[in-house]
């Protein structure tokens, strides 16, 4: 199960590390956005396959 983690602030002087950006996942915390966070998509997809999580698409897009 996922859980809303404190703030985890990164640090400003990495690569990649965007001061605009928010992560709803660390609430709120800047640095990345929440469509970014690679880990948390891995540990979603993980819970896909494990059927955890269901995913009905009505409505496909091709």
């Amino acid at each position: 199960m996922l859980v809303l983690i404190p703030q985890n602030y990164a640090d400003p002087r990495s690569k990649g590390f965007n001061p605009a950006a928010r992560c709803a996942y660390h609430s709120d915390a800047p640095g990345h956005n929440t469509e970014d966070f690679r880990t948390l998509k891995s540990e979603v997809e993980k819970m896909i396959q494990a059927k955890i999580i269901v995913v009905q698409n009505d409505n496909p897009q091709m």
